[in-house]
């Protein structure tokens, strides 16, 4: 069987403890005693701690500052963690569905402002932070970077990626240098070489980033040709 269809068998299940535990009103408020955090992040924990123990886990909690449902309890294998929280920030205001009520219109729960943050499709087991079924309209590589034309930030990774792929071309005959000249004649200025070499190629590549047709060619073959030019003073001369 596969995973999707072994999923849907439990389908009302899973959607119901979802419900329920977003119907929880977990904001974080004045401590009480006992709950650290409020009354509403100490239900909410203890809702889910009680949900994996119905579910065969083993549950601790930390004195309802954090809890842990775990499987395999014993084991002398090494332990995988996966991180979460069940809490939520404050709803605020402008809703089109309430806010602790996940529910469900046209097949899909919501449970917090729709065209902002979270919405499921149980069908299709996908989670979206948009009524998109898509994560981006992007669709190929291609298309990701023809963005470099209108979008500063994919100018500046574009930049960034293309030159962090090329230092090793352009830093090897630096290497070549510090490795066998360097070290073995002029032991204390290897230090200072390497770190020379990597804070002058990345700082240049945080300057000119934006710029990536100016930036990615100029900043290479800078790197490039000193590294000859210090190859044959350094290699050359010596050899």
């Amino acid at each position: 069987m596969k995973l999707q269809e072994f999923v849907l068998n439990y389908k009302d299940d899973v959607v119901k403890s979802i419900q329920e535990s977003v119907r929880i009103k977990s904001v974080q408020e004045a401590p009480l005693e006992g709950m650290p955090f409020g009354e509403g992040p100490a239900k909410a924990l203890e809702h889910m701690l009680d949900l994996g123990k119905k579910l065969g886990f083993e549950v601790e909690n930390f004195d309802n500052y954090a809890g842990h449902i775990d499987f395999g309890v014993g084991s002398d294998e090494e332990m995988i963690g996966i991180l979460g929280h069940v809490d939520v920030v404050p709803e605020g205001k402008g809703w089109d569905h309430p806010p602790y009520e996940a529910k469900i219109v046209d097949g899909k729960m919501y449970d917090i402002k729709d065209e902002i943050y979270h919405q499921s499709n149980f069908k299709s087991m996908k989670i979206r932070t948009a009524q998109s079924e898509e994560i981006s309209d992007i669709g190929s590589i291609k298309e990701y970077w023809t963005e470099a034309n209108s979008s500063e930030k994919r100018r500046k990774d574009l930049s960034t990626y293309v030159l962090v792929a090329l230092f090793p071309l352009a830093s090897t005959l630096f290497a070549i240098s510090f490795g066998i000249v360097t070290y073995r004649y002029e032991k204390g200025m290897v230090y200072v070489g390497t770190f020379g070499v990597l804070f002058g190629y990345f700082t240049l590549i945080m300057l000119f980033s934006s710029k990536p047709a100016f930036a990615i060619p100029l900043i290479f073959f800078v790197f490039l040709l000193a590294g000859i030019l210090l190859f044959k003073a350094k290699i050359m001369r010596r050899y």
